[in-house]
């Protein structure tokens, strides 16, 4: 199963949606979690698959936003697991430095 279909497979299960995206600011690629339309964290490896960062979006159009615990962890899990595969992915295809 591709990464393609797997996230499209794990979207439907849930509220939460995960997007892999390519974004200039980053090195590798990066995952988004949304919540309904609204975007509430990305993440990125820029720093190394070991360091992976998340970010919190601070412009949502709902203030306060209430969900399972249980829920935005699994779906963390999940866009940490994506971001591995591209990890890997990366060292794959990555040219050779010699």
């Amino acid at each position: 199963m591709g990464l393609l279909e797997v996230l499209l497979k794990n979207n439907m299960k849930n509220r939460f949606t995960i997007e892999l995206i390519s974004d200039l600011d980053f090195e590798g690629m990066v995952v988004e979690i949304s919540l309904g339309n609204q975007v509430i964290a990305q993440l990125n490896y820029d720093k190394g698959i070991d360091k992976i960062e998340m970010e919190l979006c601070s412009e949502l159009a709902e203030p306060n936003l209430i969900f399972p615990l249980s829920e935005f962890s699994h779906a963390l899990e999940r866009a940490k697991d994506i971001l591995i595969r591209c990890y890997n992915e990366d060292q794959i295809n990555k040219p050779d430095s010699k």
